[in-house]
């Protein structure tokens, strides 16, 4: 059951939506504190969530594209399938958060805590993670192309089966990071950490 002031103001999002902003109002949850509430299959496009605390949420096929989370509490967070198109996610903590099949292309997740997070089988296409911590994140399957890796920190990383084409991976660290049956071409591993990474074909390897 969503708590009635989230309620109030999600009603104000729907009139804002469906008029295209000319009645209504846009969602506002900055700073709020709001653990484990069900948020899924909501319309939340262009919301405002900065500096709030949602861990352990559900926000799963809901449409969260353009929306800021910048500096907000996500941990544990279920993000399946969402749309989150041009989202922002910088220096938010999300921890074991699960964004398995999700939609996060030219999504900003710079500096963000994403510690065991799940990214299984995502469209990520011009993604930016960088300075991210990743450790032990999952990106199997995953869309990578153009996707900004540089700086992270990507220690026990799956990228088995994901496609990398023009990845940058410039400065990032990829110990024991596996690419088992992943596509990579053109990447970037300008003073990336390599060690005891698995998977990569070093013949066919094209790097910039």
């Amino acid at each position: 059951m969503i708590p009635t002031e989230i309620a109030e103001i999600l009603n104000g999002h729907n009139e804002y939506i469906a008029t295209y902003g000319t009645r209504g109002k846009c969602a506002n949850f900055v700073s709020m504190i709001s653990r484990d509430t069900n948020l899924g299959q909501i319309n939340l496009f262009g919301a405002e969530f900065s500096g709030s605390d949602f861990s352990g949420s559900n926000f799963s096929c809901s449409d969260i594209s353009y929306t800021f989370f910048t500096s907000a509490r996500l941990d544990r967070a279920k993000l399946y399938r969402v749309k989150a198109s041009y989202a922002c996610f910088q220096s938010a903590d999300l921890r074991n958060a699960c964004f398995l099949g999700a939609v996060i292309d030219n999504t900003n997740f710079n500096c963000a805590l994403m510690v065991c997070a799940n990214l299984r089988n995502t469209d990520a296409h011009f993604a930016e993670f960088r300075g991210a911590n990743l450790m032990n994140a999952d990106f199997s399957g995953a869309n990578l192309r153009n996707v900004d890796f540089s700086g992270a920190t990507l220690i026990n990383a799956d990228f088995s089966g994901a496609t990398l084409i023009n990845a940058d991976f410039s400065g990032a660290t990829l110990i024991n990071a596996d690419f088992s049956g992943a596509r990579i071409q053109n990447a970037n591993l300008s003073g990336a950490n390599l060690a005891n990474v698995t998977g990569f074909d070093w013949d066919k390897l094209t790097q910039r």
